[in-house]
C-alpha cells in the first residue's frame, strides 16, 4: 500500500507535466532537471534512508516520511504561491521542492528490504520483496488515467493536491497496522515466528553494525551487484519519466490516450515482478542452486528488455511499438525481486544499509537517464535513445555472471541472549 501511495507521489508529475510546461513555459531539458532533481535527492537518501530503519525500524521510519511525502506534494500544487513567496522562478522552485521530496522518499525501498528481512525467511524473499516493488507498478497503471482525468476536467494542481491526501491516509494506516517484528503483531504465532526465524542469519540481520560497514562497501561481489543494478535502473527510469511523454510528442497520440496507453506497461509489470520473485525463488530450490537460480531470471529479463527496446524504436505503427515497449517494461521490472534477495543473500547484516546501497546504485542511473534520453533524442533521434537503454540493460545482465549470490560475507552471527530478547518480544503463548 504504501508502495503504491509512494509512486503515485512520483508518477503524478509526469502526467502533470505537458500542461506544466505549457504554462510555465519549460522546455524539455528544464523538465528533464526536475525529474532529475527528484532522483538526486531520492538517490542521496538511500543509504541514510536505510540504516535510519535498521537503527529505529521500518514503522517509525516510513510512517513520517509518508507523512512528509503528502506536505511536499501539496506544496508542487501550489508551485506558483511558492516561487511568488520565495522570489525564486518557479523552475529554480521545482527543482528546489523535487530535490527535497526526493530526499524525503529516499527511505522507501531500504525501509521495505528491512521489513521483508524481519518477516521472511531467505527462501520467500525474493517473492517478498518483489511483492513489495510491485506497489510500483500498482500505482503506475492506476494513477496515469486518473491523474489525465483530473488534469482535464479539473486542474493539473488538484492532481498534487489529491495525491497529498491519499499520502497523509496511508501514514496514518501504515502507523496504526504495521510493527517491526513478527513477535510485536497479534496475529502471529509461534509457529510462524519458528519459521521466518529457521535461517542462521536471521539473528544478525536485526543489529545496526557500524563496524562491519566497511566490510560491505569493500566486497567487489555486492558492488558488482551494485553497479548492474545502476545500469538496470537507467532502463527502467526511461519508461518512469519519458514513456508518457515520448507517446505524446514522439508517437502523436492524445493526452487522455496517451494516459490509458501508458497503464500497459505497469500492468504487465505488476504481473512480471512478483512473477519474477516467485520464480527465483523457485530455482534456488531447483539443481541450479542458488548462484543461476537467482541469475536466470535477471540475465533473461534484461536480455529480451534490450531486445525489445531495440525492436519498439523502429516499428512504425504507433500502437504496435506502445505495445512492443510495454513487453519493455514488464521486462525490465521483473529483474527486482533476484536483486534485492541477492543483496539480503550477500550481506545479511545492515539489511537497510545494503538495500540503500543498492537503490542508490539503480538511481544513479536514474539521476542521469532523465536527463541523458532527451539529449541523445534530440542530437541523434528517438531510436538512438532507445537502442543506447538496449545497450545499457545488455550490460547488466552480463554483470550477473560476476556476482555470485551463495557468496555470503563472513561475520560473526552470534547474538546475545538480550538482544534476542529484544527481538522476540515478551512470551504470549
Amino acid at each position: 500500500m504504501v508502495a503504491t501511495v509512494n509512486y503515485f507521489q512520483r508518477v503524478n508529475i509526469s502526467v502533470a507535466a505537458d500542461p506544466m510546461m505549457k504554462v510555465f513555459q519549460l522546455t524539455q531539458a528544464q523538465m528533464g532537471s526536475v525529474f532529475s532533481a527528484f532522483v538526486f535527492g531520492y538517490t542521496l537518501f538511500q543509504i541514510p534512508g536505510g540504516m535510519l530503519a535498521d537503527r529505529f525500524g521500518p514503522r517509525r521510519v516510513l510512517g513520517w516520511a509518508t507523512l512528509s511525502w503528502g506536505l511536499f506534494t501539496f506544496l508542487t500544487g501550489m508551485i506558483s504561491t511558492l516561487a511568488a513567496l520565495t522570489g525564486a522562478s518557479v523552475l529554480v522552485a521545482l527543482v528546489a521542492l523535487r530535490f527535497v521530496f526526493g530526499i524525503s522518499q529516499g527511505p522507501m525501498f531500504p525501509a521495505g528490504t528491512r521489513a521483508v528481512v524481519n518477516w521472511f525467511p531467505l527462501s520467500e524473499r525474493a517473492r517478498a520483496n518483489a511483492l513489495c516493488i510491485t506497489g510500483i507498478s500498482i500505482g503506475s497503471f492506476l494513477m496515469p488515467p486518473l491523474v489525465s482525468w483530473m488534469v482535464l476536467h479539473l486542474s493539473w494542481e488538484s492532481s498534487f493536491y489529491i495525491a497529498a491526501v491519499a499520502a497523509i491516509l496511508g501514514a496514518v494506516a501504515w502507523g496504526w497496522y504495521v510493527r517491526d517484528h513478527p513477535s510485536q503483531h497479534g496475529a502471529v504465532n509461534h509457529v510462524e515466528l519458528s519459521l521466518i526465524r529457521r535461517d542462521a542469519s536471521f539473528a544478525a540481520s536485526q543489529q545496526l553494525d557500524f563496524s562491519f560497514l566497511k566490510v560491505q562497501l569493500r566486497n567487489g561481489n555486492l558492488l558488482r551487484l551494485v553497479l548492474s543494478y545502476t545500469l538496470s535502473g537507467y532502463v527502467s527510469y526511461v519508461f518512469v519519466f519519458w514513456f508518457y511523454l515520448y507517446l505524446v510528442q514522439v508517437r502523436h497520440f492524445g493526452q487522455a490516450e496517451s494516459a490509458w496507453l501508458t497503464t500497459v506497461p505497469w500492468i504487465l509489470a505488476a504481473i512480471t515482478t512478483f512473477g519474477g520473485g516467485c520464480l527465483s525463488d523457485r530455482l534456488i530450490a531447483t539443481r541450479l542452486g542458488m548462484d543461476w537460480g537467482r541469475r536466470i531470471v535477471p540475465m533473461a529479463c534484461q536480455i529480451g528488455a534490450a531486445l525489445f527496446l531495440c525492436l519498439g524504436a523502429r516499428v512504425e505503427n504507433g500502437y504496435v511499438a506502445a505495445a512492443v515497449l510495454a513487453v519493455c517494461t514488464g521486462l525490465i521490472l521483473g529483474v527486482e525481486g533476484p536483486y534485492w534477495a541477492t543483496g539480503n543473500q550477500i550481506s545479511a547484516k545492515n539489511v537497510g544499509f545494503v538495500g540503500g546501497l543498492l537503490n542508490t546504485g539503480s538511481n544513479l542511473g536514474g539521476v542521469i537517464s532523465p536527463t541523458l534520453t532527451p539529449l541523445i533524442a534530440q542530437h541523434f533521434g528517438w531510436v538512438r535513445a532507445l537502442d543506447f537503454a538496449g545497450v545499457v540493460a545488455l550490460g547488466a545482465a552480463a554483470l550477473w555472471l560476476t556476482v555470485i549470490p551463495s557468496r555470503q560475507l563472513n561475520y560473526d552471527v552470534s547474538v546475545p541472549d538480550s538482544a534476542l530478547a529484544t527481538i522476540d518480544g515478551p512470551d504470549t503463548s
